[in-house]
């Protein structure tokens, strides 16, 4: 069966003016990312604007991973080979196989640790082979010499690269050059003047308990290293840009305004995909990575009350996600409560297309998040007309207005009752007029670019 692409196509022309540019984007997370068969909101972003940029600068956009405390000029086909499989495998649910994708991944770093690169297979068949014969070869004849020489001769090359033109460094994740000190400054004397970050949330910092530990320090650091940089900080909403700005001023930087970037959202999933069989029950769907912050706990405990009370009609709850950390207390109910295991069904690996069908029948889907960045899977359902019980945060406020039901995170009875509520009434779609004018895509890689190339 052919797959209809999902991919994107950001090419449009610069605005008059605009400089030539050097563009070096960070691809750190998707490097170390690319075995994951499922994107998460952050992932799907990164992805995109990386298409973006590569679309629009070509044969000038050039890729920079960290890998072990280095800086790697990654060989920019093979990173542009592992953007196309992950587009393949996150967007259109196929393309090549994780082992495939690993092989990419390991060839994108090792490759860049020497200077041996015999020709390129010319088919896709013989890529697999040739990535890992690559990677051997490298790692045995290259490594020890490479260790103290690949950081001089990346910034070379990355100084030869800029000659004549700006040079700008683009991190669209909360990861990668900026986690190293003093990488930032190096790229700087290599003729990169300008950098460039797109941030997610302050999470780490402003809720470490939601967070690994030590993480808050390190997120912190990643900060200090954009703003001694200069970087021009866009945010992902103005909830997000405002608690950047607050923290800014804090800590005494001379930071300018966060710009704000809303995500693009995605469009319908290709129709050709098999709709997820579900019964006639009445179910809702919770949607995130399961981690303590997603407040996965309080469903749980709810629809272990309904089930031990006789409630009918019980309904089921769909989990949507993968495993985080320092979750215990959640895996354990999820994997040994005999009272919630006819009705909590966990998917760890459901593609766009799955997620869409499943939705489609869904009382509500379900937000009681403690704290959130942004919140694609919610605006999205919104501008499906997808029924959404969401924590009353400032930045669904932002997004979804007043096309969801609020509560409290910590409320259980308030949850307990919009969700019985719902399990005995028809669904009802929420206003798809709420989100219309909510950017696709190509409007928010648009501005995004744009920023960019401004002086």
């Amino acid at each position: 069966m052919e797959v209809k692409s999902n991919r994107q196509k950001f090419d449009e022309v610069p605005p008059p003016g605009a400089p030539s540019l050097a563009v070096f984007y960070d691809v750190s997370r998707l490097v170390n990312r690319a075995h994951g068969t499922v994107a998460t909101g952050i992932d799907r972003i990164d992805l995109r604007f990386a298409r973006a940029v590569l679309d629009r600068h070509g044969e000038d956009c050039h890729f920079v991973v960290r890998v072990r405390r280095r800086v790697v000029l990654a060989e920019r086909s093979l990173i542009v080979a592992l953007i196309d499989a992950l587009e393949r495998i996150w967007f259109d649910g196929g393309g090549h196989e994780p082992a495939i994708l690993r092989g990419l991944e390991k060839a994108a770093i090792r490759s860049s640790l020497t200077d041996i690169r015999p020709d390129r297979p010319k088919s896709a068949a013989g890529w697999p082979s040739w990535l890992f014969g690559q990677a051997r070869l490298a790692a045995v004849a290259a490594r020890r010499r490479a260790r103290n020489a690949m950081r001089r001769s990346a910034m070379l090359e990355v100084a030869k690269l800029c000659e004549g033109r700006a040079g700008v460094y683009i991190t669209c994740s909360h990861t990668g050059l900026a986690r190293q000190m003093g990488a930032l400054a190096m790229l700087g004397r290599a003729g990169v003047t300008r950098t460039v970050a797109y941030i997610h949330d302050l999470i780490p910092i402003e809720y470490p308990e939601f967070t690994r530990a030590g993480q808050s320090r390190v997120f912190a650091g990643f900060l200090g290293e954009l703003a001694n940089a200069g970087a021009d900080f866009i945010a992902n909403s103005n909830d997000t840009a405002r608690r950047l700005e607050a923290y800014a001023a804090r800590k005494g930087w001379p930071a300018g305004p966060v710009s704000v970037v809303y995500p693009g959202i995605e469009g319908a999933p290709p129709p050709d995909r098999p709709p997820v069989e579900v019964d006639q029950t009445p179910y809702f769907v919770v949607v995130g990575t399961i981690e303590p912050r997603k407040n996965h706990l309080l469903l749980l405990r709810i629809w272990r009350e309904l089930a031990q009370s006789g409630h009918a009609p019980m309904p089921r709850l769909h989990v949507v996600g993968k495993r985080g950390w320092e979750n215990k207390r959640v895996f354990e109910i999820l994997d040994n409560c005999t009272v919630t295991r006819d009705h909590v069904t966990e998917h760890n690996d459901m593609t766009d297309a799955e997620l869409a069908a499943l939705l489609q029948g869904a009382r509500a889907l379900l937000f009681p998040s403690f704290a959130e960045g942004f919140g694609l899977p919610l605006a999205e359902a919104v501008a499906a007309g997808v029924p959404v019980i969401a924590s009353d945060l400032p930045v669904y406020r932002e997004i979804a207005g007043h096309g969801v039901d609020y509560l409290d995170p910590l409320d259980a009875a308030g949850w307990r009752e919009a969700i019985m509520e719902l399990a005995q009434k028809p669904r009802i779609g929420s206003d798809h007029r709420i989100c219309a004018s909510f950017p696709a895509w190509e409007s928010s890689a648009t501005t995004f670019l744009n920023l960019v190339a401004e002086n």
